[in-house]
């Protein structure tokens, strides 16, 4: 057997490497204001919801009232108990820690004619997730869940604003508006027509931290497989015009356009990813994930193989050449 020279070892390993090397790929610039974290054992989630309203325009009595702060450690007491209650109710074992809510109101604005609602949601989730031979199982069930529980943040419901704020002034505007042979009254609910009593209960019912739209198994939502970042994510786009409203439309006599249509009411968008570490599958809402990329553990198996070749070989040669009679010396 011919000895395996340095250099073409190393040419070899080189050339390995290359044919197991995955090709470079697009990042996916998918955004999300909803997010699940999976990586280094631990799962994080995140969301940011940016609630707009402009209910105000016709009736001007009405506006949400202002708020603005952060809570988290001690202060965020009340608000872990809220969300640690929902996440059990879809996912028994699951534990909230380190929680923060971000909450921004602004004031009325008489020249944009909106007022917004902001909120973010940070936590880590324990107790969802089982190690396996070579990786591990994380359960997500939990992320369609729905907070029922007043969460108060300097005395406002920063949760509950269908009850609390919105559901009496809406009914109140809805019933205001009347038709005529230039107006139609329509009302909407998360973009899609709906009757006035539907109007009614989902502004009546309107909670802030309610994702039961991203009830759909994980499966079943959208994957792309990110190669700049070795990572597997699922997208699920719940909607961009959420929310309710009472659209008006208005027949323009003499008008190039003839009609006009103004929606007014609250509105939001959802659009949700979950990530999690190249290779990653998932089933239903279980995401089996690996410690090692699979690409990786095959360069580092045919390495150690080639390596241990050139050894083999070194060894069989000096045992050979050992063997060998040796002439005497003239």
């Amino acid at each position: 057997m011919p000895k395996m020279r340095t250099s073409e070892l190393a040419i070899l390993v080189v050339l390995v490497l290359l044919a197991f090397s995955p090709l470079r790929a697009n990042a996916s610039n998918t955004s999300a204001n909803y997010a699940i974290g999976i990586a280094g054992g631990g799962i994080s989630f995140s969301v940011e919801l940016a609630l707009k309203q402009n209910l105000t325009a016709l009736q001007s009595t009405f506006t949400m009232p202002q708020v603005q702060g952060t809570l988290n450690g001690v202060n965020a007491t009340d608000a872990i108990v809220a969300v640690q209650k929902a996440l059990i109710a879809k996912s028994p074992h699951a534990e909230v820690s380190n929680l923060r809510l971000s909450v921004d109101v602004s004031s009325w604005s008489n020249i944009t004619n909106v007022q917004w609602f902001n909120l973010t949601l940070s936590y880590l989730v324990t107790g969802v997730d089982s190690g396996r031979f070579g990786g591990d199982r994380v359960d997500i069930s939990w992320k369609d869940f729905v907070v029922a529980s007043d969460i108060l943040f300097e005395g406002v419901d920063v949760n509950n604003l269908g009850s609390k704020y919105i559901g009496g002034p809406a009914s109140q505007i809805a019933s205001q508006q009347v038709p005529s042979a230039f107006i139609q009254i329509s009302y909407r609910v998360d973009g899609r027509t709906a009757s006035p009593a539907s109007f009614d209960s989902a502004a009546a019912t309107f909670t802030a931290l309610n994702f039961s739209r991203l009830s759909l198994p994980l499966s079943s939502w959208a994957a792309t497989y990110d190669f700049d970042s070795n990572s597997a994510s699922w997208f699920l786009n719940a909607g961009s015009s959420l929310g309710m409203s009472i659209v008006r439309t208005i027949n323009e006599p003499g008008s190039d356009t003839g009609l006009s249509t103004i929606g007014y009411g609250l509105f939001f968008s959802l659009q949700s990813r979950v990530s999690a570490p190249g290779g990653s599958t998932a089933q239903g809402d279980i995401v089996s994930t690996a410690f090692n990329d699979f690409s990786a553990t095959i360069m580092e198996l045919v390495i150690a193989g080639v390596i241990l070749a050139g050894l083999g070989t070194f060894l069989y040669e000096k045992r050979v050449s050992s063997r060998s009679p040796k002439r005497r010396k003239q």
